[in-house]
């Protein structure tokens, strides 16, 4: 099973692979051990602290609001990360080719199809720049507009490839 941990400052990231298909739950529960993971390593959290929403719905702890938090899964991973500041997450499976045309009719800005149409491998960086859409919406905790209106870039917004997945995290 592969583990990719990283670090910017007070952002930590752990991510683990799947090496077997899990159900949408089971996928949800190991979310949540991998942040138990790094709560135990970073903030000395032994169990998981009660999650609850803000106004605008993104999930925050209870009891230690100074703890900010995101978590993503696909099929192939599991993600999570932890900060002293706003951070948001997201890891996708990388789309199949079928998937692709569909999806950028409804996701995606006419200057972000042009750049996954001229990429030398479409698939690939659709899911980049859904990725950074999704830690963006999720580290702001407000979603506005439509997807194809989201910004795909902005400052401290970390993308990288594994074998069969994408990911994403951006932090304030």
């Amino acid at each position: 099973m592969e583990k990719i941990v990283c670090r910017q400052g007070d952002v930590r990231i752990l991510i683990l692979e799947n090496t077997r298909k899990l159900t949408p739950m089971e996928l949800s529960n190991r979310a949540r051990n991998v942040l138990l993971a790094l709560l135990g390593e970073y903030y000395g959290i032994s169990e998981l602290p009660l999650i609850v929403k803000d106004a605008g719905g993104k999930p925050r702890f209870a009891d230690y609001p100074s703890i900010h938090f995101s978590l993503s899964h696909c099929k192939a991973a599991v993600m999570a990360a932890v900060a002293d500041r706003p951070v948001g997450c997201d890891v996708e499976d990388i789309v199949s080719g079928e998937e692709l045309e569909e999806l950028m009719g409804v996701a995606f800005s006419e200057a972000e199809c042009r750049k996954i149409r001229n990429s030398s491998s479409p698939a690939l960086e659709l899911t980049r720049i859904w990725t950074r859409k999704e830690a963006i919406v999720k580290c702001s905790g407000e979603v506005i507009g439509e997807p194809c209106e989201w910004p795909s870039e902005a400052p401290n917004l970390v993308t990288a490839d594994a074998d069969r997945f994408v990911f994403s995290y951006h932090w304030r």
